[in-house]
């Protein structure tokens, strides 16, 4: 806001102010004539007064009537002076720099008041948009900010790049706080790698991508705040659950609010025979772990939708199950993880122990999200349990694509694929049974929240770590164990809390990686090194995406050559299209990682994971591991990653 709207804003504010106790003042006068003028048409006997014969009669109704005049003008200065604050909110919400602020009001009542005063140029607040409207609103803006980042004339973009990532950013608020149905985002082509590399190119060139800063003006595009005192369309509509269920079970009626499937029930699963002995070891790479190209692991179960159990029967796991407590199956375990091979792990006794211990309460008490006396229920807040820190990032789909926001530049790149939110972790919780209860849909809002244990708390006291090293001790263990087995390559634990339906795109960790899950179920899509250049990984350390790609793998179906499909993929391009012609191709192995296991992922293997349901999951790393395995490839082969 500059100095000349500040001012123009303040002579309004103070114009309005004097009208506002001018009309005050009138109307007490007014009231006053009127008053004058009721009494004259009374009949005087009605206005004969009290006899005044002597003066205590007359100090008696003196004292009598002069509290009641006190009070009459204490009134009317009340009023004047409620006019005037009145005036002053409505004129501070009708600029329009804060019209996004009454837009989220958490109070609807509010929100509908100060919206009537709005003027008739931001009259589109006003309007109830459908998901469809919603959609092309967000789709018509990221098309103006295409046209506008490919405008040869620098200064004549700048000029324009500012608003419509301003009004695009506000638009998909709106999508976010209403819960709206978004439809297909496809991957916007200038974030895709280049589909041929040229000698001289890499993809921070390809995306015309300078080192960037961003300003403190760029902020809100990267965090959204206000977020916990804004009422969220779905918070209503879990209330109205809630209350269902309860007139349900008053009923006598069976009620549920939980996933429509429980991925954690072993009922669900086949599970693949195990190897005799460690002499057969290592397996033969054309045997295990058997991989299949992408587009038939989607095929079989589609991203966004729940397993076809009447189809398919089982899940049919491919990678081997070891029990953690028998000795002779985790020395099976361990020759596949000196050979850099996936595995999982069952019946792991501290993921167990912990998948009762973390409730909701439990877990938002270790965050610091419940009030002090609640938390120090659990014993956290004090000098012993310190909180653990964590963060909710907000989609306005289920899709969340990493990368670091530093090097992010909003005027070439545009909006984010993601942004941080003030939610507890409380109202994340909650959320996450709401996604469960209604089958959230993929064009939906979700949200992911984060947290990590830094690398060193592990050298303090134990009874100075936060909940998870406590509870994890073996990821936090400074000493060498199965799951930390180069302890001084341990970089720190990272928890992941996902929601039903949260895609977390394809990447790979240098580190070798062991993952627990807590409580929950996902789904882990591997890729061996060797089929980096079919993924779309950015391999540029220069680029915010790197080690990452952007590709949604649920668009691998719009490939079909059928009339339907052909109609539903126009949106997309053809940079992308190509890139998912060449990921449904990609050699896979996939699994479903469930409460109580945990999951060895190789060193520079790509991970593609899907929230099936509410879930709790962490994992920890070991260092690099330089080799490899040379049927699957290595650190060299994915840093020569070429899209041939």
């Amino acid at each position: 806001m500059n100095g000349a709207s500040m001012g123009g804003s303040s002579s309004r504010i103070r114009a309005a102010s004097i009208k506002a106790a001018s009309i005050a003042r009138n109307d007490v006068n007014d009231s006053r004539s009127d008053n004058a003028e009721n009494a004259a048409s009374i009949p005087s006997h009605h206005l004969t007064l009290p006899s005044a014969n002597t003066s205590a009669d007359a100090s008696k109704y003196s004292k009598r009537r002069k509290p009641r005049k006190y009070i009459s003008n204490m009134t009317k200065l009340a009023a004047v002076v409620m006019t005037m604050c009145l005036t002053l909110v409505v004129f501070f919400y009708m600029h329009p720099s804060n019209t996004r602020f009454v837009k989220n009001q958490s109070s609807p009542l509010l929100r509908e008041q100060l919206l009537a005063h709005l003027p008739k140029k931001h009259a589109h607040f006003h309007k109830k948009q459908d998901s469809n409207v919603a959609h092309d609103g967000t789709r018509q803006l990221e098309k103006s900010f295409h046209k506008v980042r490919s405008q040869t004339d620098a200064n004549d973009a700048e000029t324009h790049i500012d608003a419509v990532l301003n009004d695009w950013q506000a638009a998909l608020d709106d999508e976010i706080v209403h819960n709206f149905r978004g439809g297909i985002r496809w991957t916007r082509p200038y974030l895709l790698p280049p589909l041929r590399k040229v000698v001289g190119q890499d993809d921070v060139t390809h995306q015309n991508q300078e080192q960037h800063k961003n300003s403190k003006a760029e902020a809100h595009f990267f965090k959204a705040t206000n977020r916990m005192r804004t009422m969220f369309d779905w918070e209503h509509e879990w209330e109205e659950l809630l209350k269902k269920q309860q007139r349900d079970k008053s009923g006598g009626a069976a009620s549920s609010l939980g996933p429509r499937v429980d991925y954690t029930d072993s009922k669900h699963y086949m599970y693949p025979p195990l190897p005799a002995d460690e002499h057969v070891l290592p397996p033969d790479p054309a045997i295990y772990p058997p991989l299949q190209p992408l587009s038939q692991v989607m095929e079989t179960w589609p991203q966004d939708e729940d397993y076809d159990f009447e189809k398919h029967g089982y899940i049919h796991e491919q990678l081997w199950h070891f029990n953690f407590t028998n000795p002779v199956e985790l020395k099976l375990a361990q020759v596949l993880r000196d050979h850099e091979l996936p595995f999982k792990l069952y019946n792991v006794p501290e993921l167990v122990e912990a998948n009762v211990k973390w409730t909701d309460d439990y877990v938002s008490a270790g965050f610091g999200g419940l009030h002090e006396s609640n938390a120090g229920l659990f014993g956290f807040g004090n000098n012993n349990i310190p909180f653990a820190s964590g963060v909710a990032q907000e989609s306005p789909n289920n899709y969340f694509a990493f990368f670091t926001p530093k090097q992010w530049n909003v005027h070439r790149m545009g909006l984010p694929p993601t942004r941080n939110s003030d939610w507890t972790f409380s109202k994340w919780a909650k959320h996450a049974k709401y996604a469960d209860a209604v089958q959230l849909s993929y064009d939906q809002p979700h949200v992911y929240w984060q947290a990590g244990v830094d690398r060193m708390e592990r050298y303090s006291e134990p009874s100075k770590w936060t909940f998870i090293s406590r509870d994890l001790p073996s990821f936090a263990s400074p000493t060498e164990n199965f799951f930390v087995f180069s302890p001084q390559e341990q970089k720190g634990i990272q928890c992941r809390f996902g929601e039903r339906g949260v895609v977390a795109a394809t990447h790979y960790d240098g580190g070798r990686n062991v993952v627990g899950m807590v409580t929950g179920a996902k789904r882990y899509i591997l890729s061996p090194p060797h089929q980096c250049s079919k993924l779309g990984v950015f391999t540029s350390k220069r680029s915010p995406i790197y080690r990452h790609s952007l590709l949604n793998f649920a668009h691998i179906q719009y490939l079909k050559d059928d009339t339907a499909t052909q109609e539903q993929a126009k949106g997309m391009s053809d940079e992308e299209r190509e890139w998912l012609e060449r990921a449904s191709q990609a050699l896979s192995v996939e699994t479903v990682l469930k409460a109580g296991e945990a999951l060895y992922i190789p060193s520079h293997w790509f991970h593609y994971i899907i929230s099936v349901q509410k879930s709790a999951q962490c994992n920890v790393r070991s260092g690099i591991n330089q080799e490899g395995n040379p049927a699957f490839g290595n650190r060299e082969t994915v840093e020569r990653c070429l899209a041939e």
